[in-house]
This record gives structure tokens, C-alpha cells and sequence, in this order.
């Protein structure tokens, strides 16, 4: 369990070095990377994915809302 805790806050580590890669690489702004991650919110959505259905402290990754939330914060 105390792994998984640590999978999530690496994921959200992860998530904010991309960001902060591509824009320095290519200009790219850290909306891109909220519409993408939006986008995979929408599929999930069409496939019958609900955010209440996760188990919370159990899950290995952060919800996409908690990360489109820490990318805005970073901006």
C-alpha cells in the first residue's frame, strides 16, 4: 500500500516535468496538456468510466481531475 502512495505523487511529478518539458522544448503550453488529459475524461465518459467508482486510497494513479487540477496550479 505504501507504494501505491507513492506511484501517485510520481505520476503527478511526472506529470508536471512533461509540462514543464514540452514547454520549453516546443513552446507548448500547459492547456495542451489539460485538453489531453480532458479528452481521456471524455473516452472515459463514452466507455461507462465513473470517477466514483474509484477506490480512492487503493488506486495506483491519481484521478484525472487531480491532475488537470495540479497542472493548473503549476501554470
Amino acid at each position: 500500500m505504501v507504494t501505491r502512495g507513492f506511484s501517485r505523487s510520481q505520476e503527478m511529478d511526472a506529470d508536471m516535468l512533461a509540462v514543464k518539458s514540452i514547454g520549453e522544448c516546443c513552446s507548448i503550453s500547459p492547456e495542451a496538456a489539460v485538453s489531453s488529459l480532458r479528452k481521456l475524461q471524455e473516452i472515459g465518459r463514452l466507455k461507462g468510466y465513473k470517477e466514483e467508482d474509484r477506490i480512492g486510497i487503493l488506486d495506483s494513479h491519481p484521478s484525472l481531475e487531480e491532475r488537470i487540477k495540479k497542472i493548473k496550479e503549476g501554470q
